[in-house]
């Protein structure tokens, strides 16, 4: 009952593939980052509430990213230098869960999966509007599980690409519910758009008005941006709760 704001990663194809995922091998030692290229990211969800985002996401938490977990093409396995799609994934670790989707554990650590890498050809893809995260950077992420794409035996999503089959996407991997909105930086206690060094050029976004009156969170001190947010998920759970009443 919730609308969904799955982001594909940027023109990923994913496909439903019996396979069995595969344990990424270990790849060359990357170069240092000799070249960028920007590529055309994200661009839907200009229309996007506070209350639609939370609605969208499977979980919603304050943490620090900690580490790279991997970077790699799209599929994992791919070779082909046409195949310029690069993913990066962080270990996030949580500070405060404000929504989690159920499970009865929530973990210490989450790991969050974005679009953009470097390979080892030195070459760092940038996909705009899409910002990656900063290790030792603190952030309110707004996150979903991507269950509809994980289609794959084993909860992966798969993706394919100039003949190479393989993961996109690990069932422990969590994307941002809007590559623009869900990630937000928050630096000396304010609310910031995030920090990445290879979009310095980045714009303050505003949510669409549903009658709310929020129309960003950027730029708050954090305790106020929090209690936006968890005014949202208590408006939410309300509709849902209203929802299954009348279906009653």
């Amino acid at each position: 009952m919730r609308p969904v704001v799955i982001p594909m990663l940027a023109t990923a194809v994913v496909v439903l593939a019996m396979v069995t995922p595969q344990a990424p091998q270990r790849r060359p030692a990357r170069k240092p980052v000799t070249r960028v290229v920007h590529i055309a990211g994200y661009r839907s969800g200009e229309s996007l509430s506070l209350g639609g985002l939370v609605a969208g996401s499977d979980v919603i938490l304050i943490g620090t990213a900690v580490a790279v977990v991997r970077e790699d093409p799209v599929p994992v396995n791919a070779t082909d230098p046409d195949c310029n799609l690069y993913v990066t994934c962080y270990l996030v670790e949580v500070e405060r869960y404000l929504e989690w989707e159920g499970a009865p554990n929530q973990p210490p650590t989450i790991k969050v999966l974005v679009s953009g890498g470097a390979g080892s050809d030195g070459v760092m893809r940038v996909f705009e509007r899409e910002p990656r995260l900063a290790v030792g950077g603190r952030y309110l992420l707004f996150l979903t599980d991507a269950r509809p794409i994980k289609l794959g035996p084993n909860g992966e999503a798969i993706a394919f690409c100039c003949g190479a089959e393989g993961v996109e996407v690990y069932p422990d991997e969590y994307l941002p519910a809007s590559p623009l909105h869900g990630i937000i930086q928050i630096q000396d206690g304010v609310t910031t758009l995030p920090q990445d060094p290879y979009q310095p050029d980045l714009q303050p976004w505003e949510f669409a008005d549903d009658g709310t009156g929020v129309r960003t969170l950027l730029g708050l001190p954090e305790n106020e941006a929090i209690q936006l947010v968890e005014q949202a998920i208590a408006e939410w759970a309300a509709h849902l709760r209203e929802v299954e009443e009348s279906m009653n």
